[in-house]
């Protein structure tokens, strides 16, 4: 006689992760090749950069002078170096990434499941929601972590050359958008938050165009306010007050970044209608004050300054915050994936 057993055998989860890891085999193929143009492409851009620069013996210039320009500014070979690459084009192109991927990657990693019937039958073998979902993500997790890593890494390669390409001034790019948001640790926090939106999309939707187009559209979003809102807003935080001379450089060696300039009078009262702003523009008063800093060297303006009993103030942010500021937006944006993923796995467990 054969003994019949009653109850459900328990797939591993390791079993889960490699199923889903053989169905999704051709999206991490497409992924894995995504993330390797991007970086390739941003190392080829670098060592060409590097290249041309060795070959006319100029590679000592991309090492800012009093965190303001280039010793070289006056060489020629140096001023043709700005209009030999393009400025924008690695920096847009990693920007794009996240959004891309997780259009294209993300969504349809979720709703094929949704679409072709596949958990339903996952499910009746035992294996619970939350773990079919972590399985079925886990891999994809994986590559993108590991893509947006090497993107991260190339960056840093590319950009101390081509910061100069932007601007003939890099003081404060490593606090500006083109290089903020795409260290390791920050672009890889803008890849994760980008498909935990995806996920949410598909686990909400379960249909692949519309959940492509929410997220897009929430992805984008999110990325525009993160760099035009959150970032800014980082940097205003608890900055350092100290007076400083007149026109002297707004950044340094370091890489400090100003967030302002401003003159107080002898009583230490606020001179009105004179602002430095952190992009270097200045906005001058009217009368004697406006005439004299719209004029002359900046030798004899403080000198003019000094005699007449005012102080130039700055506030800045010490370039050995800038970690902090980079750790801080990575962890809100992972907040954001994680928050999705936990929408993601309720949706999930929520349904029928």
């Amino acid at each position: 006689m054969t003994a019949i057993t009653s109850g459900r055998v328990t797939i591993p989860a390791r079993r889960v992760v490699r199923a889903a890891w053989f169905r999704n085999r051709m999206t991490l193929t497409a992924l894995l090749a995504a993330f390797t143009v991007a970086a390739g492409w941003t190392l080829h851009e670098a060592q060409g950069m590097r290249s041309w620069m060795i070959a006319r013996h100029i590679q000592q210039c991309i090492t800012p002078v009093n965190g303001v320009g280039s010793a070289c500014e006056a060489d020629p070979a140096w001023q043709k170096f700005a209009s030999s690459f393009h400025a924008y084009t690695v920096p847009f192109l990693l920007l794009g990434v996240p959004v891309v991927l997780a259009m294209f990657g993300g969504v349809r990693w979720l709703t094929r499941e949704y679409e072709t019937g596949s958990f339903r039958y996952t499910w009746t073998l035992g294996v619970s929601r939350i773990r079919w979902l972590a399985g079925t993500l886990l891999p994809l997790l994986a590559v993108a972590a590991a893509g947006a890593v090497a993107c991260g890494l190339a960056y840093d390669r590319w950009f101390p050359a081509g910061q100069w390409l932007a601007s003939s001034a890099p003081a404060g790019e490593p606090w500006q958008w083109n290089e903020f948001p795409l260290t390791p640790l920050t672009f890889t926090a803008l890849v994760l938050a980008g498909f935990g939106i995806a996920a949410c999309a598909a686990a909400m939707i379960r249909r692949t165009v519309p959940a492509m187009a929410a997220t897009a559209a929430a992805a984008a979003a999110g990325a525009y306010l993160a760099d035009t809102r959150l970032r800014p807003w980082l940097i205003t935080l608890h900055p350092v007050t100290t007076r400083a001379a007149y026109g002297s450089p707004a950044g340094s060696p370091d890489g400090n970044y100003l967030l302002r300039g401003w003159l107080t009078g002898h009583a230490g009262h606020v001179a009105p209608g004179f602002l430095i702003t952190h992009d270097g523009g200045m906005i001058l008063p009217g009368g004697q004050l406006g005439t004299m800093l719209s004029t002359g060297p900046a030798a004899t303006q403080r000198a003019w300054l000094a005699a007449h009993h005012y102080t130039y103030w700055i506030s800045y942010q010490p370039h050995s915050r800038l970690l902090i500021f980079q750790a801080a937006w990575a962890a809100a944006l992972l907040t954001v994936a994680i928050a999705a993923f936990g929408l993601a796995t309720w949706r999930v467990t929520a349904s029928q």
